[in-house]
């Protein structure tokens, strides 16, 4: 520290800066505790506090004097400080990592700024208190993370948990805290990191859902096979119940003649199966015709099993009628809709145009979709509808498939196509049916929508292009 005249004082600063400090001085005659930058006679900086005054008498001014107090290795490391502050906070922004502190007793905490934008808040508009950083953490997870902060009074904790940022956005979180001590051993105050692993959690999901998919595949594709063996398997001797059927029908005629002949010379001792021959010779045309019936019933579900089996491509596109893949997804599920309701009706247009299409697309589409409804029915008094029409103005043919079911949840619409997500994973659902059904109607040109209203229904609309075969 020194003092001097302001002669002294100005040959101590640089051309620059030496009309400033003259022209501020006599304007006031005063400075205070001003930081100052010289360099010295071998060029180096030289950083100092100065206070100087003004000597005046009669209203002149006759000399200044002050005194200058050298802060040069202060500042300097200040400025070390300052410059490892910015890149600790450019490393935490690119690691999407902050640190903070709390004292046992105080309710406020102390936020680095990366953790005010990882949980979306600005640093000079929100105060992080305890109270309201509980409130953004997920319902779900808030206990669990209560708990961890309880125990890390004793010991380091690490965890992972979800919040909600004022925008509405979810962010999954990873976090640490553990405790500091003072000299008697107490906890005094609790301290850690927090880092937002959201992208990470959404690869991870990602790949796991991608891995769920090709052992889904592999699945679909096995159960392809075997549904194909057994459909040939039963087709078999199916095929020979139907010629043996039709046989036993062109042959009974001349039988029944025959047996008509010996009825007359016996009489009523004449029985056939336990039947008098009367009673017998009734029932036996309508039950070869059951026989018939039911057998190509065996043949139309055998021929729908292959169809919905058969992996088909853009090569695969035919003119069909849409009418035709809904009646046929309908026989399909027919066991299925019998336990689930007594109410299915049709509504199916009569003036369709056909499409070139692949049917066993859109027939896994109905599947899917009825299914889905059904699977919505509390009871078998409830009603699903499936309906088809033409619109002009669009050229689209659209199918719906409404039920008034329990509906859908606000929180479970945005999820609805996403794969693997499903409300029925106890009940065995893979979450993969509207998922499928929304990826064939895209591949068709198409769209899958939906409204819902919980506990009052849902209807989904299934909007499919008519294009010509070019």
């Amino acid at each position: 520290m020194a003092s001097l005249p302001l002669q002294q004082s100005c040959s101590l600063f640089d051309p620059g800066n030496r009309d400033g400090l003259r022209s501020f001085i006599e304007s006031g005659y005063r400075i205070s505790d001003t930081d100052v930058s010289f360099q010295d006679a071998g060029g180096n900086e030289i950083i100092t506090v100065m206070n100087l005054a003004g000597i005046v008498e009669n209203n002149q001014l006759l000399d200044v004097w002050g005194i200058d107090t050298i802060i040069t290795e202060r500042v300097i490391t200040e400025r070390a400080l300052q410059e490892s502050r910015t890149r600790l906070a450019e490393a935490q922004a690119v690691a999407h990592m902050g640190h903070w502190e709390r004292y046992i007793h105080k309710d406020e905490m102390k936020w680095s700024d990366e953790i005010f934008r990882i949980f979306g808040f600005e640093p000079q508009s929100f105060i992080p208190t305890v109270q309201r950083f509980e409130e953004i953490i997920h319902t779900d997870d808030r206990e669990h993370v209560l708990m961890a902060i309880r125990h890390a009074k004793s010991t380091r904790v690490t965890l992972e948990f979800r919040i909600f940022r004022p925008d509405g956005i979810q962010r999954f979180i990873y976090g640490t805290a553990q405790p500091a001590e003072n000299e008697n051993g107490q906890t005094i105050r609790l301290f850690g990191i927090v880092q937002d692993i959201t992208e990470a959690k959404l690869l991870e999901r990602k790949s796991r859902d991608q891995q769920l998919q090709l052992i889904q595949a592999d699945k679909m594709s096995s159960l392809g096979l075997m549904v194909s063996g057994i459909a040939h398997e039963i087709n078999n001797p199916n095929n020979l119940v139907q010629m043996n059927a039709s046989l036993l029908q062109d042959m009974w005629p001349d039988a029944r003649y025959i047996l008509e002949d010996y009825y007359q010379t016996h009489g009523n001792s004449f029985t056939m199966g336990g039947l008098p021959f009367k009673e017998a010779a009734e029932s036996i045309p309508e039950l070869l015709n059951g026989l018939g019936i039911a057998s190509r019933r065996i043949q139309q579900i055998i021929n729908d099993l292959k169809n919905f089996t058969r992996r088909g491509g853009d090569g695969d596109l035919i003119l069909c009628s849409v009418n035709d893949c809904i009646e046929a997804s309908v026989r399909l599920l027919k066991p299925l809709i019998k336990t689930k309701t007594d109410h299915l009706q049709l509504e199916l247009s009569t003036d369709l145009p056909a499409i070139y299409t692949n049917p066993q697309h859109i027939e896994q589409i109905v599947i899917n979709l009825l299914t889905n409804a059904l699977d919505a029915l509390p009871d078998k008094q409830h009603k699903v509808w499936i309906s088809s029409a033409y619109n002009q103005e669009t050229n689209h043919i659209e199918i719906c498939v409404r039920d008034n079911g329990l509906g859908i949840s606000e929180e479970n619409k945005q999820y609805i196509f996403n794969p693997f997500y499903s409300t029925k994973q106890g009940e065995g659902g893979t979450g993969l049916g509207l998922a499928i059904a929304y990826n064939l109607a895209v591949e068709h040109n198409g769209s899958l929508a939906f409204l819902s209203e919980e506990n009052q229904g849902t209807v989904f609309t299934l909007s499919l292009p008519v294009i010509d075969s070019d």
